[in-house]
């Protein structure tokens, strides 16, 4: 009785986006340079994505980062790693980062990847030991950040203290 029938195997070589980022000051509903929504098998290699309120969303997929992937100059943050709010799409979230890959993401107070939800639930991350994690539990609900660096603003607050505001 067909529906949707998920292809996979999708890659993204050498490409630059810019925006949108309406306000730049303001999280305009999610305007993310790059979405990726129900899908497998998908690689992005050597990837900027900048001017936008996040670089890349991926929502019930399954992404490997391969590369160079330049995140800088966006409103909130990086890659975002989420589960679909439709209920007929089960997948979470999943983003690899390839043992080659290299994510750049400047700024203080720019996560260059969370997972949006409960930690496994919502999405998973690997291959991210060299980035500093921040782990924060709030409403019976885990969250973990991931930053290129320490943010500045942290240095002094290292622990479970750490980012309070987030």
């Amino acid at each position: 009785s067909g529906g949707y029938q998920n292809p996979g195997g999708a890659t993204i070589k050498n490409l630059t986006v810019s925006g949108p980022n309406n306000t730049q000051t303001t999280w305009d509903e999610g305007e993310y340079g790059i979405k990726i929504y129900n899908i497998t098998g998908v690689n992005l290699e050597n990837v900027t994505v900048t001017a936008a309120n996040a670089g890349i969303q991926v929502n019930s997929s399954a992404v490997t980062l391969k590369g160079t992937i330049t995140l800088s100059g966006n409103d909130w943050g990086g890659i975002e790693v989420c589960k679909s709010k439709n209920s007929e799409v089960t997948a979470v979230g999943t983003l690899n980062i390839d043992s080659g890959a290299s994510i750049v993401c400047t700024g203080d107070a720019v996560p260059a990847i969370w997972i949006d939800g409960e930690a496994g639930t919502a999405g998973t991350v690997t291959g991210a030991s060299n980035l500093y994690t921040y782990t924060k539990t709030e409403s019976n609900k885990t969250q973990i950040y991931y930053f290129t660096h320490i943010p500045a603003q942290a240095e002094a607050k290292i622990g479970n203290t750490l980012y309070d505001t987030l």
